[in-house]
């Protein structure tokens, strides 16, 4: 575990995030309790945030180079901390490090937003709707569920696009974003087809209205949906105890 009372170590606890190494937390991002998520972080700091971050874990963990070689990553790192170009709030900059820790291929190294930063997303009406279901053979992504006031969206149509993005050129930066051992993307498949709308809200947005594209038997249709809160959806812990009492 790193030792934060080290002045080496200053920048990360500096740190705007938790970082969850080996099953142990470090909360670097709560350090002052007078952060707030809406709080922004100048670019010159940040982009110094993130390779005293990043050079610390990958001295620290023993296989940060077995996925991603260290000439890859340090060219991923690079056009991170270039991307950075104006202050940003914590969970903009989270968006930007989320897919770093991903490359990883570790499920045990990751991070997550400061518990400030998930009361304030968690209590507004920004998650999806939608329930989905990724059909990866067919390269199609399919409606599972529809927790809007619109009952038109019906259960199998196909999801085409959401707020005008292609919903294929989302799911890659999902799936860029969620860690999973290795090169497995079946469990991070699995983690969409239960947790869509709550990716979406953390990854790429969290609009408190969604304009979605659905195609059924050919015919696209636009509809405009109001956000939804949290208590709409089912538990995780619900829906896997669920799934495996199917037979």
């Amino acid at each position: 575990m790193t030792d934060l009372s080290k002045p080496g170590n200053y920048i990360i606890k500096q740190a705007l995030i938790i970082i969850i190494w080996i099953s142990s937390t470090l909360n670097f991002f709560g350090q002052t309790k007078e952060l707030k998520p809406d709080q922004k972080y100048l670019a010159d700091s940040l982009r110094q945030w993130t390779s005293g971050l990043m050079d610390e874990i990958s001295k620290k963990h023993p296989g940060f180079y077995r996925y991603t070689d260290k000439e890859k990553f340090g060219l991923l790192i690079d056009s991170t901390r270039q991307s950075i170009q104006d202050s940003l709030t914590q969970l903009q900059y989270y968006r930007k490090l989320k897919p770093l820790f991903a490359k990883i291929g570790c499920l045990h190294t990751g991070i997550e937003l400061p518990e400030e930063s998930k009361t304030s997303i968690n209590a507004s009406n920004t998650l999806l709707p939608l329930e989905i279901f990724v059909d990866a053979k067919n390269q199609k992504v399919l409606i599972s569920k529809n927790y809007s006031e619109n009952k038109d969206i019906k259960r199998g149509v196909e999801l085409v696009s959401i707020n005008g993005t292609p919903i294929l050129a989302i799911l890659n930066k999902l799936l860029d974003a969620i860690p999973s051992d290795g090169y497995n993307q079946t469990e991070k498949i699995l983690l969409l087809n239960y947790r869509f709308p709550f990716w979406y809200q953390e990854i790429i947005d969290a609009p408190k209205v969604f304009k979605v594209v659905v195609r059924s038997e050919g015919i696209d249709q636009t509809f405009e949906l109001n956000g939804a809160f949290k208590d709409v959806f089912p538990p995780l812990e619900e829906l896997l105890i669920n799934q495996n009492r199917r037979p």
